[in-house]
C-alpha cells in the first residue's frame, strides 16, 4: 500500500523540527557553558580587584559555647563619616557595616540580629590605619 502524500509531508516536517529542536538544544548547551566561563571570569576579576584593598577577617562566634567559630577574609571597602567600617566578602557584592565597641575593642556588626539568631560577627586583625584613634 502506497503511502499518502500527507502522511509524508507531516512525517518530514516532524524530521525537520525534530533537527532544529536538537541544533537549538546544542546551542543552548554551549551557551551555559560560555556563561559558566563568564562568571567564572567575573569572579577571578572580582577577586583581583579585592586584593587591592584592605583586608581583614570576619568572625562569626556562635552562641553556644561548644561549637568553634567560624571566620572568613573580608576586604574593608570604606569608613562611614559615622565611623563604622564597610566590608564584603573577597570577591562578592553584598555589603555589611561594622560599628566600634570601646569597651571590647573590636569592630562588631551593626545589623540587628533575628531573636533565634545569638551569634555575634566581628571584624578580626584590623590594620591600625583603619581603627578609631584614640586605640591606636
Amino acid at each position: 500500500m502506497k503511502t499518502p502524500k500527507a502522511v509524508l509531508a507531516a512525517e518530514a516536517a516532524v524530521a525537520a523540527k525534530s533537527a532544529e529542536l536538537e541544533d537549538a538544544e546544542s546551542a543552548v548547551k554551549r551557551i551555559r557553558a560560555e556563561l559558566g566561563a563568564a562568571h567564572a571570569a567575573l569572579m577571578d576579576a572580582r577577586i583581583e580587584a579585592d586584593s587591592a584593598l584592605t583586608q581583614c577577617r570576619l568572625v562569626v562566634i556562635p552562641w553556644r559555647g561548644s561549637d568553634p567559630p567560624k571566620s572568613r577574609p573580608v576586604v574593608i571597602v570604606r569608613r562611614t563619616p559615622g565611623g563604622m567600617l564597610v566590608t564584603r566578602e573577597i570577591g562578592d557584592t553584598q555589603e555589611r557595616r561594622f560599628k566600634f565597641n570601646p569597651h571590647r575593642c573590636v569592630y562588631v556588626q551593626a545589623a540587628e540580629y533575628h531573636c533565634y539568631s545569638r551569634e555575634t560577627r566581628e571584624l578580626r586583625d584590623v590594620p591600625a590605619e583603619v581603627m578609631p584613634k584614640a586605640d591606636r
